[in-house]
Parts: C-alpha cells; structure tokens; sequence
C-alpha cells in the first residue's frame, strides 16, 4: 500500500500503519458479544423473579410480611459477596480456571453447597 492511499497513516509514535477496518470489525464483534450476554442475563434474572413470585415456597423462603428472611437476604447479597471475594482472584487465574470458577459458581452443585453451610431453607 503506498502512502498516498487512504488507509495509510503514520501514528503519533512515528510507525507506520494500515488501517484496514478489522479493528472495527473486531470491535464491534466484542460489543455484539458484551450485549448478548447481558441480555441472557437480564433474561434468567426475569425467569428467576418470575419463578420466585409465581411458587408460593420460593416466595415464602425468601419474604415474609415485614421484609426479607434470612435465606431472602442471603440470596440478596450473594452476588455482591461471590465478587468481593472471587473478582480479585479472576484476574490471577487463566482463563480456563476462571471459566470452571464461574461455571461452578452458577451451578446446582453451588447452590447445594450453600444449602449444605445453612444459608438457604432446606424442604
């Protein structure tokens, strides 16, 4: 490419450097991922609520008439407690161990472990 074609310039540091959209691309691909995922995310949130306002013994462990049960402010302070304690390791871990970190996290048998330690009503 020769420097008088439009995708080419020289950059602040004095390199030399052809512009050629994939940096774009690649973005905006990154971006479509970030917003896909926080969709699927709102979407189990709302089947989650959904789910607990429509089962009488979710709604029940979780409310009563002047607030929250214990097993209700567990579950509200779960996630706030899981990034306090986990978010400074993600960065330390590969990518893999923080994969099955989060899948674990996510999983029935976390939520059986939590059930096991006494943090949620058993049935």
């Amino acid at each position: 490419m020769a420097r008088n074609d439009p995708g080419y310039f020289t950059t602040s540091d004095g390199c030399d450097r052809v512009d050629d959209g994939a940096e774009q691309t690649g973005r905006a691909r990154f971006f479509a991922s970030a917003y896909g995922l926080m969709a699927c995310g709102v979407t189990v949130s709302a089947a989650a609520a959904f789910l607990v306002a429509r089962t009488p013994v979710l709604s029940q462990a979780l409310f009563r008439a002047d607030g929250l049960t214990p097993a209700g402010w567990a579950v509200t302070f779960a996630p706030l407690g899981l990034v306090l304690l986990y978010g400074p390791a993600v960065t330390r871990l590969s990518a893999d161990a923080a994969r099955a970190l989060i899948k674990f996290l996510s999983s029935p048998e976390a939520a059986a472990a939590i059930t096991k330690a006494g943090l949620a009503p058993m049935n």
